[in-house]
């Protein structure tokens, strides 16, 4: 009868011990495939919080006017139409000291439209990408 008793116990506890071990996993299981999310979240959050280096066309299109007229101000270059291509001129100039050979009425409209305003550059850097952005 002891004998018996013993198995019964043994039994019982090796059915616990394996309840016990599927509900730990179950709980890790659970856990690990939560924090794909919580790291996803983090590098949307990262994503967001950044901003680009360059203006493509495309960025430039969504500059307000106010911030370009504000720019223009203290800005050494102006990249804008000039008979029906793209002319690059110094502050103050009325005659460009670069022509770039890209028909304007051939862009996007919102290129068109910024081009019509005058995109300002503060430096050959800038000047530089903004060129690139309309020669490739």
């Amino acid at each position: 009868m002891v004998n018996a008793m013993n198995k019964r116990t043994y039994i019982l506890l090796a059915v616990a011990l394996v309840c016990f071990l599927t509900a730990i996993f179950i709980l890790v299981a659970r856990n690990s495939s939560m924090e794909p999310e919580t790291s996803s979240t983090a590098t949307s959050n990262t994503f967001y919080n950044s901003t680009p280096n360059t203006l493509s066309s495309q960025e430039s299109s969504m500059i307000s006017v106010q911030s370009s007229e504000s720019s223009m101000i203290s800005s050494l270059y102006l990249v804008k139409e000039y008979q029906g291509h793209i002319g690059v001129f110094e502050q103050g100039s009325s005659n460009p000291f670069q022509e770039i050979k890209v028909a304007v009425a051939d862009l996007p409209e919102a290129d068109q439209k910024l081009l019509k305003e005058g995109i300002p550059a503060s430096d050959q850097n800038e000047l530089n990408r903004i060129i690139e952005d309309y020669e490739s």
